[in-house]
């Protein structure tokens, strides 16, 4: 049996069917989350719909690493929140088994991705020391880094088979810091218009104060730490580097522990302190439509071109019968190097910008170099990693360069004019052959 058919055998709808198992785990624990604080299944709809309008803030084009994350997250944070807010004495180790494979995952996708749940861990660690529970705890950390190793081992060996495993620590590790030391923070270019969408996009985040407050009022101290470490995270990826809008999308699923929150204090309204907690959650949702009627009225104009944006998108691959989106390197791909008549190339690198980024999956090539893409943008950061870009290319020249704009204009235009000739130009790129 040809079990790659079940995702589409190859075919592009492969990927929706990915998709919508990914965010149907997602929605389920969304859906259990409610019943955290109440029997009642509308509740869990209502927390289904609110994070899908969370998440449909910072989708951007889907078909991301942070949205296979998501069910991993949102099923870690669960059992994390639930054992926080319980009674147990004891951790079961087969969630830390989960834990770890969480953190395997987001790690070898983006290093990010991680911290929603990082401080839920160290959390669940602490509070399993502070009782003295030291058989249960190694138990547990011994589960998680068994979690890790199911993620962790078979890629590493995929690596070195390849040869590529210095390669993807590089790529983990070493190359992050170097970009995250020469990026720097987005607000020093910010405009006001991109700094309330920004924040928008970030809600859930910037809402983790408020969430801990409550929680601690209702004396969940332990959980409204693991809240407030998780904030101090997050907001520092917020307010330092550069807040990517994709890099909120695993923090998006935050907005359920905000609206149970919400709910708890609703429902106290039953009790003794029920004036006072009625008085303040009136004040926290007066204080939040004024808000959320501010962030719309400002970004307004900008959800409306997105929107028309991608009608525009989807009504141009209508018109071109399937398919993706012209990029204009369509006609040089396919004449010079995946057709019949192509050119000989053995080896071959897109030296191009993230719009490009899919092509090698396109064309079914093999990635040659390790800087494949958006190489100016990376090297425009930091002067190490434009060096270890004229190194790789001046050390692994693919033998069919495409590149979008003009060569001359490149981090590598010196190579590109001692070792290529121009094969063609058109649609705003050109396709190099080396001599």
């Amino acid at each position: 049996m040809r079990w790659d058919l079940l995702w589409g055998g190859g075919a592009r709808y492969g990927i929706v069917i990915l998709q919508i198992l990914s965010l149907a785990v997602v929605l389920w624990y969304a859906f259990k989350f409610a019943q955290l604080v109440t029997p009642r299944r509308i509740w869990g709809g209502a927390l289904a719909v609110a994070l899908l309008i969370a998440l449909s803030y910072v989708y951007v084009e889907g078909n991301s690493v942070q949205e296979y994350c998501l069910p991993w997250l949102m099923s870690s944070m669960y059992y994390i929140v639930r054992f926080l807010i319980g009674k147990s004495q004891q951790h079961a180790p087969k969630y830390a088994l989960l834990y770890g494979a969480t953190l395997g995952w987001c790690l070898f996708s983006q290093v990010t991705n991680a911290v929603p749940i990082a401080a839920g861990i160290l959390m669940v660690a602490i509070v399993l020391g502070q009782r003295k529970e030291w058989r249960n705890l190694g138990r547990n950390l011994l589960m998680g880094l068994g979690g890790m190793a199911l993620v962790a081992v078979p890629l590493m060996i995929y690596f070195a088979i390849q040869g590529a495993l210095g390669e993807m620590f590089y790529a983990m590790l070493t190359f992050n810091f170097q970009y995250a030391g020469g990026v720097g923070s987005w607000l020093s270019t910010t405009t006001g218009a991109k700094a309330i969408w920004m924040l928008t996009c970030y809600l859930p985040c910037l809402l983790l104060p408020l969430t801990a407050l409550f929680a601690w009022r209702r004396d969940q101290k332990v959980y409204a730490g693991a809240l407030l470490l998780t904030w101090l995270i997050e907001v520092y990826i917020f307010l330092f580097t550069q807040a990517f809008v994709q890099y909120a999308q695993p923090m998006a699923i935050q907005i359920v522990l905000f609206l149970n929150e919400i709910w708890l204090l609703a429902a106290a309204d039953r009790t003794a302190r029920g004036a006072a907690l009625r008085r303040e959650l009136t004040s926290t949702a007066l204080v939040l439509l004024a808000g959320g009627a501010l962030l719309l009225n400002a970004t307004y104009d900008q959800i409306v071109g997105y929107l028309n944006t991608r009608a525009d998108m989807f009504w141009a691959i209508r018109r071109a019968g399937g398919g993706e989106l012209p990029i204009g390197y369509e006609g040089l791909m396919e004449e010079y190097v995946v057709g019949e008549a192509a050119l000989s190339c053995e080896s071959f690198t897109a030296y191009a910008d993230n719009q490009a980024k899919s092509i090698y999956l396109r064309y079914d090539l093999p990635v040659y170099s390790k800087y494949f893409i958006i190489q100016d943008w990376h090297a425009g950061f930091a002067d190490t990693v434009a060096e270890a870009i004229e190194a790789e290319f001046a050390e692994r020249s693919p033998s069919c360069l495409l590149v979008q704009g003009e060569g001359e204009r490149t981090t590598i235009a010196p190579l590109i004019a001692e070792h290529y000739k121009l094969v063609e130009a058109a649609n705003g790129f050109e396709l190099y052959q080396r001599r």
